[in-house]
């Protein structure tokens, strides 16, 4: 019985020695993710400053540099997602297990940082999704201005 224990708690480090690599290739991924939403919030900042001064031309700029950095979140959301499934896969969860129910299951030191970050990210994702809807109301109430001056302007007018 000795012998298997021995067989148990020597095979614990290899398996502990396989995970973390893999928790903190997670960890770097949520980091990136997070910075990634930190720089769509501050974009989405300049265009709002941009509306609310009126320049078309950075409007417009913002808005494309809004699409670039949609695809590089996609891009990095994709990358943490594949690294969120390898590890379910190696603590012997389905490769959609959602970091509810793999935290619980890493090493004690190491589930406070990917709790705060999947956190953090959370709360900067509801940021800039707000920021999103604040931007396109502003964006509606400039583009309503715009049309009921035109409007205004296609009026017949009587000859002066």
């Amino acid at each position: 019985m000795k012998t298997s224990k021995s067989t148990n708690e020597a095979s614990k480090p290899t398996d502990l020695s396989n995970l973390l690599p893999l928790i903190e290739r997670v960890k770097e991924a949520l980091c990136g993710e997070l910075a990634e939403y930190g720089e769509m919030l501050a974009l989405l900042e300049e265009e709002r400053d941009s509306v609310a001064t009126g320049c078309v031309r950075d409007v417009v700029r913002s808005a494309e540099a809004l699409d670039q950095q949609q695809l590089v979140i996609r891009s990095v959301r994709h990358e943490r997602a594949m690294c969120q499934s390898k590890l379910a896969g190696a603590l012997g969860r389905p490769a959609d297990a959602s970091f509810n129910d793999l935290i619980p299951l890493l090493p004690q030191p190491h589930q406070l940082p990917v709790t705060t970050l999947v956190r953090e990210i959370n709360d900067i994702l509801g940021r800039v999704q707000n920021s999103f809807r604040r931007n396109h109301s502003l964006l509606n109430q400039s583009l309503d201005k715009l049309q009921s001056l035109i409007q205004m302007m296609q009026a017949p007018q009587q000859a002066v």
